[in-house]
């Protein structure tokens, strides 16, 4: 690549920041968009708890769930939007269910997680999010008597910000640990306080 190219190259990158602010302000859309994803949050959802446990077969029953976070903005301005870390404790509940050779179990689940997100679209109305954590598996039914175990918890979701300080979320959760393995593919609704 020739030199011109190379600083052809360097002056857009270093122009194409300052564009998209200007673009972004001819628009209406402030850097303080990003600003309603931060501070504490409450949520609940419900969805789907597809389920095995060693040596048994997969099967989906109901899950149900509560958290309370907070978010931070974390970033800098130049990227054009901060990014949003955050962090909630949960508490999860999967059905019982009958797998193979007619063993009935569900789970509890109580643990923390860890959120890193991007606010994307004009008003930053839309954070596609990554999660990681962890959560004390207690096992219910037929496998109550394997008591507790603390596994890592991973996951991607989405959310869509709904005025005033509702946001929409959709999300798929992965988590092994006690013997049970858990995929819960959820929706559900978070109430972000102090926000407008």
């Amino acid at each position: 690549m020739s030199v011109s190219t190379r600083t052809a190259i360097a002056a857009l990158i270093v122009l194409a920041a300052p564009a998209t602010h200007a673009a972004e302000d001819l628009l209406g859309v402030s850097h303080a968009a990003a600003d309603k994803w931060a501070g504490p949050f409450v949520g609940g959802q419900v969805g789907v708890n597809n389920t095995s446990a060693t040596g048994l077969s997969n099967e989906n029953g109901f899950e149900g769930g509560v958290s309370l976070g907070y978010n931070t903005l974390a970033g800098a301005a130049s990227l054009g939007s901060p990014a949003v870390l955050g962090a909630d404790f949960f508490t999860e509940f999967n059905s019982e269910e009958v797998h193979s050779g007619n063993v009935s179990y569900g789970s509890n689940v109580l643990g923390m997680d860890f959120l890193a997100g991007y606010p994307l679209g004009v008003g930053r109305q839309f954070m596609p999010y990554l999660k990681f954590g962890f959560g004390d598996i207690n096992a219910t039914g037929d496998l109550s008597r394997n008591g507790s175990g603390v596994g890592a918890r991973v996951g991607v979701g989405a959310e869509l910000w709904l005025n005033p300080g509702l946001g929409l979320v959709a999300q798929w959760i992965h988590q092994t640990g006690n013997s049970i393995t858990n995929d819960n593919f959820t929706l559900g609704v978070n109430y972000h306080f102090g926000t407008q």
